[in-house]
């Protein structure tokens, strides 16, 4: 066979899969290999191809692409994330993230010092020591609830924390925070509408607050109770009566000689102090008779100015200190 220019070939109008492409074979002379359309372009096999860019394909059935080589477009870092999808990677791909270390998900995740700002949520139980410093907790309110309960919304309260109080009425039990329950604590009540308390719940001391002063309660978790700042106003008790459990102070007004003062049992380890400050005439006196008294019987007050100050103790009111009365 004769050698034939491309350009000497007729121009082909269809190809059909067995039209036959001549080659040959120089080795064995006179011999010819034919090849078809469906042979060369059907499924070959290409070997270190360089194929250029070409203008389509799909690649649905490769494999081995490298991401680190083999994709354009991705920012920095994001093919080595892909092909190591660590924390580490994760960071370093991204360009807007805070803090450092593992990548965080929703549910019960592990912070180390996390600084988080202006939190919200329903609760908040910590397992370790809670300070001021370290934890905020603003808008608790405290409320009057069934069976004259001081109800404390928040329950994992820092020491101390203020409470703005709204309610009004008589106060048997405070809610325990639960980081007082074994350490103690103090919770600063600031009373906004006068209301009372008494003894019979987990308050040590009756008293009855005034608004606008705070009012701090100390909670023991030993003896399980709680301890009034103060107890309440000072009695102005004018002429014989009975001198109140609720004040701290009563202060006394003669109005003749012999006012008979009573005085009941008070609470464990109770302080009261009596101070005789006017009469109504010369020679008033005013004589205090404790329910229970150690020691003695009456406190008698012959002179304004005259003073005592006793703690309630195993059952009995014992006189700490005095200026002028009679101990008799």
């Amino acid at each position: 066979m004769s050698n034939v220019a491309i350009s000497d070939l007729p121009v082909a109008t269809v190809i059909n899969a067995t039209d036959i492409i001549p080659f040959v074979q120089p080795a064995v002379a006179g011999t010819t290999k034919t090849i078809t359309k469906t042979l060369l372009f059907t499924s070959p096999t290409l070997v270190t191809p360089t194929l250029g860019t070409p203008t389509s394909g799909t690649l649905t059935s490769c494999t081995g692409l490298p991401i680190a080589t083999g994709v354009s477009g991705l920012a920095a870092n994001v093919a080595t994330f892909l092909a190591t999808p660590s924390s580490a990677n994760l960071a370093a791909a991204l360009t807007d993230e805070t803090g450092t270390g593992a990548a965080v998900f929703a549910n019960t995740p592990t912070l180390v010092t996390p600084a988080i700002g202006a939190a919200t949520g329903a609760s908040l139980v910590l397992s370790g020591a809670a300070t001021a410093a370290t934890v905020a907790v603003s808008n608790v309110i405290g409320t009057t609830a069934a069976a004259n309960t001081l109800g404390i919304t928040g329950n994992a309260l820092a020491t101390p924390k203020a409470i703005n109080f709204v309610g009004a009425g008589l106060i048997k039990t405070i809610g325990i925070p639960s980081l007082f329950a074994t350490a103690g604590g103090a919770v600063s009540l600031i009373p906004i509408a006068a209301f009372t308390w008494d003894a019979t719940g987990n308050i040590a001391l009756p008293g009855t607050a005034v608004v606008g002063r705070p009012l701090i309660m100390t909670y023991d978790g030993i003896t399980q109770k709680f301890y009034p700042s103060y107890t309440g106003s000072v009695q102005d008790l004018i002429g014989p009566g009975a001198v109140n459990l609720t004040s701290i102070t009563t202060a006394f007004s003669s109005t003749a000689a012999g006012n008979a003062l009573t005085l009941a049992d008070g609470v464990e380890e109770q302080f009261k102090t009596i101070i005789y400050y006017a009469q109504t005439a010369g020679a008033d006196t005013g004589i205090l008779t404790p329910t229970n008294l150690g020691s003695a019987t009456t406190i008698t007050f012959n002179n304004v100015g005259d003073a005592v100050t006793m703690q309630f103790i195993a059952s009995e009111w014992w006189v700490v200190g005095f200026r002028g009365a009679v101990v008799a």
